[in-house]
């Protein structure tokens, strides 16, 4: 018995000096910007779509907590954030970078009578696609503006806006909209690398 162990423990050792494979998938990062219309959830919400997506089976996804960490710390305002996200992506060896953001992410509240009020959200979403070797924009999709309208007390209002839940949904519908064509797209754009 003491022989079987001693050839287990050895195989097993054995099996961890073997290399292992690199995944030969291209890779996507996906990163929250331009920073003045970031909304922190929509990166990762993309993603785990576009991974439900049949198309992207071909495409693998950077590891997103660092690129949160960075998306924080790098200057991704306006005209620099297509440059900023291809460093990134660079830096973290994928083939394309995808930024998404919402330019549109609004929520007004009006009073009706009493205690009643209605509560209106517009949610658009915008996804870049960026060539890392070049910072070139090689396409952009925007989402249809997402309304939903809900009627509510004063106090289920205050709580709706702290969890966010009717502009989530509306973020959520956004992205489940571009989420297709984004898929198609960047299996199309990385099949000719």
């Amino acid at each position: 018995m003491s022989r079987l162990l001693w050839l287990a423990l050895l195989l097993l050792g054995l099996s961890a000096c073997v290399p292992a494979v690199p995944d030969p998938r291209p890779a996507v990062a996906v990163i929250n910007a331009p920073a003045e219309w970031r909304i922190t959830p929509l990166a990762d919400e993309l993603e785990a779509l576009l991974r439900a997506e049949p198309a992207a089976a071909a495409l693998r996804f950077v590891f997103s907590e660092p690129l949160r960490f960075q998306e924080e710390r790098r200057d991704m305002y306006d005209a620099r954030a297509p440059l900023q996200a291809a460093f990134m992506a660079q830096v973290f060896g994928a083939d394309l970078a995808l930024m998404v953001a919402a330019p549109r992410y609004e929520r007004v509240v009006e009073p009706l009578f009493g205690d009643l009020v209605r509560v209106l959200v517009a949610v658009q979403v915008e996804a870049l696609i960026v060539d890392p070797g070049t910072a070139a924009v090689v396409a952009s999709y925007r989402s249809s503006v997402i309304y939903i309208e809900e009627l509510m007390s004063r106090r289920a209002a205050q709580r709706e806006e702290a969890e966010d839940a009717l502009r989530g949904e509306a973020r959520r519908q956004a992205l489940a909209e571009l989420a297709p064509w984004l898929a198609a797209e960047l299996v199309r754009l990385l099949g000719r690398t």
